[in-house]
């Protein structure tokens, strides 16, 4: 079996990058959207992590969404756990468009419910 070292390796040109942008994830709220504040060029975009003898494989959203049916997903942390939460929206919306609801828990902190159909 060949060893896989997934924190050693390199970033390599992905041409089928970006794989959501704000135009087709509604998730990516307007003070987050890099191409509209800054970044007119999308070549930052499409990169991907290539581990030291292997080879990751895509992300597949109907895969994920039936590994992760009938339970339940919690993203604890500040920003960057924000970032991921909507990343991983953003993927899955591909494939099923989520219905997501505010909720407003103690001390002004938000809570983000989201549910994804079931026919997947």
């Amino acid at each position: 079996m060949k060893y896989c070292d997934i924190f050693r390796g390199e970033w390599v040109p992905d041409p089928e990058a970006p794989y959501y942008n704000h135009k087709t994830c509604h998730m990516i709220q307007e003070h987050q959207n890099c191409l509209k504040y800054g970044r007119p060029d999308l070549g930052f975009l499409k990169w991907r992590w290539r581990p030291s003898g292997c080879e990751l494989p895509r992300f597949d959203p109907l895969q994920f969404l039936q590994f992760v049916r009938g339970k339940s997903l919690a993203f604890v942390g500040d920003s960057l756990a924000r970032n991921h939460m909507q990343s991983l929206l953003c993927l899955l919306s591909q494939v099923c468009n989520p219905h997501c609801t505010t909720i407003l828990v103690c001390r002004g902190k938000k809570k983000i419910c989201c549910v994804f159909c079931s026919d997947n």
